[in-house]
């Protein structure tokens, strides 16, 4: 017998009458069953519910494994009578159709904090759900009392949960609300439901932005890991040290400059193979610092340019000053200049005019371009203070 007051999570593995359950799609070499467990840790569930066919499933053992290893009890049910027959006291079950996902925790406490029946407007691109009338679909996401559960023995132990329940839902009036269009604080954007049907294109759009992002989802969705960029990284940086060691202070800045874009790339796909983006984000740890490397040896080839025609306390000086600027700009720029202001952007500016032997001005313009965008952002600061 399950109980307490902790919302309990329906989430259904093996879908009545599909040959390919969307949960199964893996994404950064995770089934997306595994990210709907994390969304039902964000809503407090201290039980999951699976529905699959096969006890010994994989994907049902990574469920398990997940589940159990944040600390949530899980119960595999493999028939429909089981559920109906479950005694789940006093506590709120919230259901999830496979294909269901979503990018911001806020958003979906907000959709699922409380009872709910959450709806889409029917139409062509409305999506194969249970359809409860002529005007409304299921939108995949419910939150209801678990006593109500109880209502599915009636309709036999071959009925649908994913059909039953919202419909049930329904017929005891519980409130309903638009999963698409008029949710407060961007809400709506923040739900998806998805076949997955459109392999090879990228279903998780929210990580196809640009640069590294884009990539990093192409690499994700082909269950790529990030040891790959992450020993690309390595490598261009060591290689980038040997060539200062060699005194070729142009091909150590290029070097550099690709290992800036390895690392990021790292970074960006293992967030993306993280199966609880929403309740376990993981610290960036080691990867996410590793650019300042890479921009270290940047740095260095900068001042062993420099060193080719001026004094070492003045080429090493040149090098810091540039190099802090380089830092402070990217600290105080908004997201919409990020691009700008990138250490391959900048560097690879320096690395153009180091081509010409042109070293000093590499160190001038980099620091007029870091300490022009940064008064650029206090002027608009200011602008934007302003009583």
């Amino acid at each position: 017998m399950v109980t307490g007051a902790a919302p309990i999570a329906i989430i259904a593995l093996d879908a009545a009458g599909e040959s390919a359950c969307p949960n199964r799609y893996r994404f950064g070499g995770n089934p997306h069953v595994l990210r709907q467990i994390d969304m039902a840790r964000v809503l407090g569930c201290e039980t999951v519910i699976l529905l699959a066919r096969q006890p010994d499933d994989e994907d049902v053992l990574a469920s398990q494994h997940l589940a159990e290893g944040q600390g949530m009890r899980f119960r595999l049910v493999t028939r429909s009578d089981m559920l109906a027959k479950m005694e789940l006291g006093d506590a709120d079950v919230i259901l999830f159709a496979p294909g269901v996902w979503v990018i911001d925790a806020d958003a979906l406490r907000d959709l699922l904090g409380k009872p709910v029946l959450l709806t889409v407007d029917a139409g062509p691109d409305a999506p194969e759900l249970e359809r409860l009338d002529m005007h409304n679909v299921w939108a995949g996401g419910l939150r209801m009392p678990g006593a109500l559960v109880s209502d599915m023995a009636i309709l036999g132990q071959d009925c649908d949960p994913l059909s039953a329940l919202p419909r049930i839902a329904r017929t005891r009036q519980l409130r309903e609300r638009r999963a698409n269009g008029g949710l407060e604080d961007g809400a709506a954007s923040a739900w998806h439901i998805s076949s997955f049907a459109e392999q090879p294109g990228d279903p998780y759009e929210f990580a196809a932005g640009w640069g590294y992002a884009k990539v990093a989802s192409w690499f994700a969705q082909r269950n790529w890991s990030a040891t790959g960029p992450a020993i690309a990284g390595w490598a261009l940086s060591l290689a980038g040290a040997i060539a200062l060691y060699f005194q070729q202070p142009v091909v150590a800045l290029f070097l550099a400059v690709i290992a800036m874009m390895a690392f990021p790339l790292a970074f960006e796909v293992r967030r993306l193979s993280n199966p609880l983006p929403l309740s376990n984000p993981r610290p960036g740890g080691l990867l996410s610092r590793l650019p300042y490397l890479a921009e270290a040896i940047a740095a260095a080839a900068l001042g062993a340019g420099l060193y080719l025609r001026t004094p070492l306390l003045a080429a090493i000086y040149a090098a810091l000053v540039t190099f802090a600027a380089v830092m402070l700009v990217r600290a105080v720029a908004t997201p919409k200049r990020q691009v700008f202001v990138s250490g391959p952007v900048l560097w690879g500016i320096a690395g153009l005019f180091g081509v010409a032997g042109a070293w000093w001005l590499a160190a001038y313009v980099l620091t007029a371009i870091a300490l022009a965008l940064i008064a650029a952002q206090a002027y608009r600061a200011r602008k934007l203070t302003r009583p």
